[in-house]
């Protein structure tokens, strides 16, 4: 690969394997009329980005996780435990809890399987 002197503009090459060391270590190497060269290295700017950029991924993949075990809890909590029938369609947690309450009382008169799920659900 060829490459300009950062200070007289000459085009030069120098050994590729000299040239990947140099862009990782940021070494010095020279022009052919004597000028130091230098690949550079990030800037702190460029790093915070880097940085800010894995965190927002990172936060994104997590809140994805957790609303999918969201959606999961609610789907759980729109069907009875005993006769397994859907008996709601809330799209919130707190609302499909009321429902299935609702429906226990009513239908299996199971007043103490009910307070043990929405006690569960509150804590």
């Amino acid at each position: 690969m060829s490459l300009s002197c950062a200070q007289c503009g000459v085009v030069f090459s120098i050994p590729e394997k000299l040239e990947a060391q140099r862009r990782d270590d940021h070494g010095s190497f020279w022009c052919p009329n004597g000028h130091s060269n230098y690949f550079p290295g990030k800037t702190a700017e460029e790093k915070k980005i880097e940085w800010l950029e894995r965190e927002l991924a990172h936060q994104r993949r997590r809140w994805h996780e957790e609303d999918e075990e969201r959606e999961s809890w609610v789907q759980a909590l729109r069907h009875c435990p005993i006769c397994e029938r859907r008996i709601s369609l809330a799209r919130t947690p707190e609302k499909a809890i009321e429902r299935l309450g609702f429906h226990l009382i009513e239908e299996h008169a199971a007043r103490p399987l009910r307070l043990a799920i929405t006690a569960r659900s509150s804590a």
